[in-house]
């Protein structure tokens, strides 16, 4: 029976394989696929939307607007204001806190419900951020419900009015934010090197101090709005939306905000030459070393050399889970490190001045040969040469930004970033040129003038196994 089976699978198989070389032939006798099929209409060619640049244009009050058309289903708007951290009051370090746990509250002419039910019908999302520079409102939404984006955003920008209850309700979210900010030890390291770093506007935190919390008040928060969000300090981004309908909604939606002055503010001065040592009972230490870096406003081919030299040192792992040793800090610590440990290697533009350091962690035994490995081998990049480091940093600097070109968040920020502080765009192409014209000597004359300004060290974890910063200063000379 099993050999009648077989044979009779054998036969079935071989009828169908002629089936289908007969009918193949006779389709291709009759037609072949190489031409257009009859009666039907031939296809004409797909006129793909070209590609567009980022376009900005200036309102009447002094707003500037923004826009690169990508096409998408998903658009995103967002207004960044030039009110970070840095630019608050004496004696209201916490308000722009406190401004982002209140930023989609009631307004004028909107309750906080209805600017939430609104979004959330259109499928959307509200999100508010702060930096050191720029309060910034975010809507994502569908490309045929800009109108509707756009007055949202400008009831909760132009018309806002903070009600006393509203503010008191948030206050228990502002002490969550600290909390969860603490239990994070790369935050609470950043923020104490710029703490030292830093003289006036970058060493405000971008959190509130606990002990300014219970005397806010919504009297703070609506005189904090009327200086700061004026035309003049605001720049409305959009992302895969035609720029000409963008500017038409942004004069219906925003005409209501005042031009107001585009005050100056005294520079961030750097001093350098802080330590902080936070004591803690972890089996693993953080630690970070920086100095003064590039700004962003004046100086791009400056803050892309010192990206440049992010990557000859070492910037992020590129390969997850790895050790790492792509760049010249990991292969020393490698070489001198027992233990596991981490490395990179950090580059901080601001419009007027900047942060490039490098952060580690490792285990507590380990931290002494850690900082002084990392000391060491910038000294040698410093006083050496990297020119065999130089090709392959400078692609991984270009990778980076154009990978980050396809991301519409990314692109979002970076849009306002620089046009908020500079008027100007710079894209990624015009960066990759740039960064190709990066000479070993640019390189070398960063890395020298990085080491004559006064370091900054800030460490958390096991204090007593950690070396001074007197000390690793003489690992320099």
């Amino acid at each position: 029976s099993y050999r009648y089976l077989k044979m009779a699978s054998r036969s079935v198989v071989k009828r169908g394989l002629n089936i289908l070389q007969g009918r193949w032939q006779s389709t291709a006798a009759v037609t072949p696929l190489s031409d257009p099929l009859p009666d039907l209409p031939p296809l004409e060619p797909c006129n793909r939307p070209q590609a567009e640049g980022v376009k900005v244009t200036k309102l009447a009050n002094g707003m500037s607007v923004a826009s690169l058309e990508t096409f998408s289903p998903v658009s995103m708007t967002g207004v960044f204001v030039r009110a970070g951290s840095r630019y608050e009051p004496a004696g209201k370090q916490g308000v722009t806190h406190l401004w982002r746990t209140c930023a989609y509250q009631s307004s004028e002419d909107r309750s906080a419900f209805r600017i939430s039910r609104e979004i959330e019908q259109l499928g959307g999302s509200l999100t508010s951020t702060t930096t050191r520079e720029h309060l910034i409102y975010c809507v994502s939404h569908m490309r045929n419900n800009l109108n509707t984006a756009l007055a949202t955003l400008g009831a909760v920008v132009g018309n806002k009015d903070f009600r006393r209850w509203e503010v008191e309700d948030q206050k228990d979210r502002m002490y969550m934010d600290i909390a969860l900010s603490q239990t994070q030890p790369n935050s609470v390291v950043m923020e104490e090197l710029h703490k030292s770093a830093f003289r006036k506007g970058l060493c405000n935190s971008i959190y509130s101090p606990t002990f300014n919390i219970p005397k806010w008040n919504y009297i703070d928060l609506n005189s904090f709005v009327k200086d700061f969000f004026v035309g003049n300090r605001m720049t409305l981004v959009g992302i895969g939306v035609n720029h000409d309908e963008l500017v038409k909604e942004a004069t219906a939606s925003f005409h209501t905000i005042p031009s107001g002055l585009d005050f100056t503010t005294e520079p961030a001065e750097y001093v350098g030459g802080g330590e902080v040592r936070i004591a803690s009972d972890s089996s693993v230490t953080h630690a970070a070393i920086a100095c003064q870096g590039a700004s962003l406003k004046n100086d791009t081919k400056s803050l892309l050399t010192a990206g440049v030299l992010q990557h000859v040192l070492g910037g992020s792992p590129l390969v997850k889970w790895s050790t790492n040793n792509n760049g010249r800090l990991g292969k020393a610590v490698s070489a001198t490190v027992q233990g596991p440990a981490a490395v990179n290697a950090f580059n901080i533009g601001y419009s007027d001045n900047g942060l490039f350091g490098i952060y580690a962690i490792s285990g507590n035994s380990d931290v002494d040969t850690l900082l002084r490995s990392i000391v060491k081998e910038f000294k040698n990049v410093a006083v050496g040469s990297v020119e065999q480091d130089l090709a392959k940093a400078k692609n991984q600097l270009k990778t980076h930004i154009m990978m980050g070109a396809e991301s519409q968040d990314a692109v979002f920020s970076d849009i306002g970033l620089q046009v908020s502080l500079k008027g100007t765009f710079t894209d990624s192409k015009e960066a990759c040129k740039l960064i190709d014209d990066v000479s070993p000597q640019d390189v070398i004359s960063l890395a020298r003038k990085i080491l004559n300004t006064k370091a900054n060290l800030c460490v958390l974890g096991d204090i007593a196994a950690a070396p001074r910063l007197d000390t690793l200063l003489a690992e320099l000379k």
